[in-house]
């Protein structure tokens, strides 16, 4: 599907370099995400990256007989699903959309493939991992 220049409303894609920027804008997939859609769980990553333009997503964390806790929420400033794909970080009980809207998302396979090219955007997209793999560590302290 075209995209439109919404896609660059969020912050991170909106933050890429000009060559970077045009090649992801043919990457990415318009999608429009409905509240409560639940976009993985921890048995099923559904294979993309969302970057959420207009939509917010919540990440919930659960343990044993007890309901799930939000630990983060992810709006039009990041990605929903990169912490899982760059570092293996062990993904949330879910991500469920708590504000329906539009978001942009990149098949996982494709993001990588992005995420290691030479002279590519891996400095920012890591930067993005770090801060918000701290915001679901915090967010998971708390709910201990």
């Amino acid at each position: 599907m075209p995209i439109g220049p919404d896609c660059r409303t969020n912050l991170l894609i909106g933050s890429l370099f000009l060559n970077d920027l045009s090649r992801w804008l043919s990457l990415l997939e318009n999608v429009e995400l409905a509240p409560g859609e639940v976009i993985f769980d921890a048995t099923h990553l559904n294979g993309y990256i969302y970057f959420p333009t207009s939509a917010t997503v919540e990440m919930l964390h659960a343990k044993p007989d007890l309901p799930p806790v939000s630990v983060a929420v992810v709006g039009s400033e990041g990605a929903v699903g990169i912490a899982i794909y760059i570092a293996g970080i062990a993904a949330p009980s879910a991500a469920v959309v708590l504000t329906g809207g539009g978001a942009c998302r990149m098949a996982s396979s494709t993001f990588l493939a992005e995420f290691h090219r030479k002279d590519g955007p891996m400095p920012l997209l890591l930067r993005y991992t770090v801060a918000l793999t701290a915001k679901l560590v915090e967010g998971i302290a708390r709910t201990a």
